[in-house]
Order: structure tokens, then C-alpha cells, then sequence
């Protein structure tokens, strides 16, 4: 009797995660602008974008070993559970006003995006097998796209909200967090052990000129690094600049600003569904 794969712990811990990573971030665009002095908008969305980012880049190669060396379900429960005391750390910022530590906050909650996330694309094979990976990753990123829509739309509705605001975004915040960490518990897979010693570069740079080197080899593929990186650069400018332009310039409320935001996303997951129809089997 074939067993029955059980994908919702890992589903439902990955969509909390993207949904709470941004609905933090687009609460700082949102109410934290209000903290600083007229015209330092810009920075503010500049500054709090790059802080989820940075630890991308400076980590990953960490967070790649550890997955390899590493139990990667007890990376994704200690990741999860490392993210309670991150969301009391913003709900802190937010009570004091105070933006240094609701971005201290943002950091640390990027850092933990960053750790954790080989080893949550990594259980997808261990929990479906190599006939599941097609579908397992593709709901994966269904989910993170779907968490970076409701996330930004809900941060629209708390902060256009005076009465009860912070009382609303804390409980959010915080039970979020509590439900992920509670579903990473009940992720089942058949792991591999954890290989003893990888070889693997931990350093940033040094892993992006192996990974370069070895890309060159298959045809194409540093091209569609590339691309990707530039897709991004796109996607991140007209974002940062919607969050100023459209209560600014055109007046509308952060619920409008949000949900202009939003059709982002949905533009993106149009987009894969078109992407998959024309690929087909190549």
C-alpha cells in the first residue's frame, strides 16, 4: 500500500512565513513613515527592503552547508521558533515607536528567512520523492506569492485602521509566528543522514564564483541567472517607488496602496501559469 504524503505542515509553515515577513515589512512602509521626519519616505522602504535581503546574500552559503550537515526539519522547527522572539522584538519597536528596533527586527527576521531556507526546499524531495519535486516546488512558490499578496494587503487594512491599530498588529504578528512554528512541528519526512563534512564555500563571495564557474559549464544558465536578477531589480524599484508615488502623488489610502502592490503578484503567478503552458515538457 503506497503511503500517503502529507504535505501541509510544510505548506502552511512556508506560507506563514513569506505572509508574516511581509506583512511586517509593509507595516514599517505603512505606519513607521509616520516616525520620521517628512521626506526620509524613500529611505525608510529603501532601508527596510535591503535589511530582508542582506542576509540572503551574506548566509545562503551557510544556510546551504547546514542543510547538508544538518537534520533540515530541526532547522526549520529552531528557524520557526527563533521567529517568536524576532516578532516580540517588533511588537517592542511598534509599542515605542521607535524604527531602529522594528528594523532591527526586519534584519533578524530576514536572517531567519535565510537559515531556514534550503533546508525547507530541501525537505520537498525528502517528504515526496524525486516524482514530487515538479509539484512540491511549484506550490511552494504559489504559496510564497499568495503570503507576499495577503501579507501586503492585510498591513493596508491595519494600518488604515486608528482604533485598536497596534493591539491588531501584535496579536498578528505574533500568532502568525506561534501557528508556523506549531505546523514545522508536525512536518514528517524520510531524511537522508546529514553528510559529517562539506566541502561546500561558506563564504559570499567565494560561493559565487564557484557557483559561477560551475554554471558556465551547462549552456545558458548564467544567462538565466542573469535575467532572474534583473527581473527582480525591476519588480523591487517599481514596488519601493509605489509606496511613496501612491500616497503622495495620488492621494490614495495604504488599503489602494496595498492592493496596487498586490496585482504585483498576481501578475507573477499569471505569469508562471503562461511560463508553464508554453514550456510544456522542455
Amino acid at each position: 500500500m503506497q503511503k500517503k504524503t502529507n504535505w501541509t505542515p510544510l505548506f502552511v509553515t512556508q506560507f506563514l512565513g513569506v505572509f508574516n515577513d511581509n506583512f511586517l515589512k509593509s507595516l514599517i512602509c505603512f505606519i513607521g513613515v509616520f516616525w520620521l521626519a517628512e521626506g526620509n519616505e524613500s529611505l525608510l522602504i529603501s532601508v527596510a527592503s535591503a535589511l530582508i535581503i542582506i542576509p540572503f546574500l551574506l548566509f545562503s552559503p551557510l544556510a546551504g552547508r547546514m542543510a547538508k550537515t544538518m537534520s533540515k526539519q530541526k532547522i526549520v522547527v529552531y528557524s520557526k521558533l527563533a521567529e517568536l522572539p524576532i516578532m516580540i522584538i517588533a511588537i517592542t519597536g511598534f509599542a515605542m515607536e521607535s524604527i531602529e528596533t522594528v528594523l532591527v527586527a526586519v534584519f533578524l527576521m530576514g536572517l531567519q528567512s535565510a537559515i531556514y531556507s534550503p533546508s525547507k526546499y530541501g525537505l520537498i524531495r525528502d517528504i515526496g520523492g524525486e516524482e514530487q519535486i515538479s509539484f512540491g516546488t511549484g506550490t511552494m512558490e504559489l504559496l510564497s506569492f499568495t503570503g507576499v499578496l495577503l501579507g501586503t494587503v492585510l498591513a493596508g487594512i491595519v494600518s488604515d485602521g486608528s482604533d485598536s491599530q497596534f493591539y491588531i498588529l501584535s496579536i498578528g504578528l505574533f500568532s502568525f509566528a506561534l501557528i508556523g512554528w506549531v505546523s514545522s512541528l508536525k512536518i514528517k519526512a524520510d531524511e537522508e543522514p546529514p553528510i559529517k563534512n562539506s566541502k561546500d564555500a561558506i563564504n559570499p563571495i567565494s560561493f559565487f564564483i564557484n557557483s559561477y564557474r560551475w554554471a558556465s559549464s551547462l549552456k545558458g544558465l548564467n544567462f538565466t541567472v542573469l535575467g532572474l536578477a534583473s527581473f527582480w531589480l525591476i519588480g523591487a524599484l517599481i514596488q519601493m517607488n509605489l509606496l511613496v508615488h501612491c500616497p503622495n502623488e495620488l492621494f490614495m489610502t495604504y488599503v489602494e496602496t496595498s492592493l496596487t502592490i498586490a496585482l504585483v503578484a498576481v501578475g507573477i503567478g499569471l505569469g508562471c501559469f503562461v511560463a508553464g503552458l508554453f514550456s510544456k515538457n522542455r
